[in-house]
């Protein structure tokens, strides 16, 4: 009986665990996405005007489903860069004042309409969707080699008037430099 409990237990560990390692890796994957995308505020300047005020307040917003649970809003409150402010929105709202804007996964069906809704605004678009900078996306997350990476499209962000320092467009895996 005790060799059937053993076995039955390892089974179980065998099943489970998989699926918890899974639920770990994508929870620290969006952890240090969010450390990304936090980070980038530092190495990017808006034109003026499209603050809210003069004292530099950056307001990211996260259309779609929340994939970061409350890691963003953690960092965000640890500190480091001052005035920043985390909205979200179940979907693509085009009145909403947003500095950055993560298009999360869940909004992969209407991302034309989406950079659409937000072009024009000097907003810093950014998602893990894949071909976002390809689809006109300003910022795309990926993993390469189970490390968070990220590509530029640098012409996108020039059509916002957007400026991304050299800093930041020499640590990105891939610069998208005019359209598609």
């Amino acid at each position: 009986m005790q060799r059937i409990c053993r076995h039955i237990l390892v089974l179980l560990l065998l099943t489970a665990a998989p699926q918890m390692l899974y639920a770990d890796s994508t929870s620290q994957e969006y952890k240090l996405k969010a450390a990304f995308i936090y980070n980038f505020i530092k190495f990017i300047d808006w034109p003026d005007g499209s603050s809210d005020s003069n004292d530099r307040r950056v307001s990211v917003c996260i259309f779609g489903e929340n994939p970061f649970a409350d890691s963003l809003d953690q960092i965000v409150a640890s500190g480091g860069v001052s005035g920043v402010s985390v909205s979200y929105y179940k979907k693509i709202d085009s009145g909403a004042k947003c500095h950055i804007a993560f298009v999360s996964g869940s909004e992969k069906g209407s991302i034309a309409a989406d950079l659409a809704a937000l072009q024009g605004r000097s907003i810093v678009t950014v998602s893990d969707i894949d071909n976002f900078v390809e689809m006109g996306g300003t910022i795309q997350l990926t993993l390469q080699e189970g490390k968070v990476r990220f590509y530029i499209n640098e012409y996108s962000a020039s059509r916002e008037r957007i400026n991304i320092s050299s800093k930041l467009l020499t640590l990105a895996a891939k610069v998208v430099a005019e359209p598609f």
